[in-house]
């Protein structure tokens, strides 16, 4: 004889009807503690970009009808600044019962998460968090893929400015000028609003 299932709570009850209703989505990326440590580990001008993260959390908490809200969070290596369960590796904003968290182990946080299931394929995605070199224009690149239109606010996310080198050798100098990346988003199918 199989034991019945529990009903479910209010809370999942809510979430299941947002994801299921949702042509909104509201897309924060990597936005966790490790990001705010000085550079180079963290992201250069995170204090500011945290303040406007801030606002548009609030105006999309406050929205009727609200927008799925989804933290994705990166999962480091053992002895990274984001290794799971440090400080480092905590989300900057803590999600409210309604809100989704998914871990992700690539820059794109499509590939091996859930997203693909959580997101419809029509909804409109607003993507704001850190790390524009690597997650966040994999993430566009793949929801733009997907046929979602992907809108991005000026400032609300930020990038890592470093220098990675292999043996010697620069393999890449991640210094882009503030128009030349805009025009990079614009080119991949990206809105960029003010």
């Amino acid at each position: 004889m199989s034991t019945p299932t529990p009903p479910p709570s209010s809370e999942s009850q809510a979430i299941n009807e947002i994801v299921s209703s949702s042509k909104r989505v509201l897309l924060l990326l990597d936005i966790q503690e490790a990001m705010l440590q000085p550079p180079p580990i963290g992201v250069p001008g995170s204090s500011t970009v945290l303040t406007n993260l801030a606002e548009i959390i609030a105006q999309a908490r406050r929205a009727s009808p609200p927008p799925l809200i989804v933290h994705v969070r990166n999962i480091g290596d053992s002895g990274d600044t984001d290794e799971p369960n440090t400080p480092g590796w905590q989300l900057i904003f803590p999600p409210e019962p309604t809100e989704l968290v998914v871990d992700k182990l690539k820059n794109n946080a499509f590939t091996g998460t859930l997203l693909n299931d959580i997101i419809p394929h029509d909804a409109e995605i607003v993507v704001a968090g850190f790390q524009t070199d690597f997650s966040i224009r994999a993430t566009c690149s793949a929801a733009l893929g997907r046929g979602n239109e992907v809108l991005l606010i000026r400032g609300h996310m930020r990038r890592m400015i470093g220098l990675r080198c292999f043996m010697g050798v620069v393999l890449r100098l991640l210094i882009l000028l503030r128009w030349r990346l805009k025009q990079s988003w614009r080119r991949l199918g990206c809105i960029c609003l003010r």
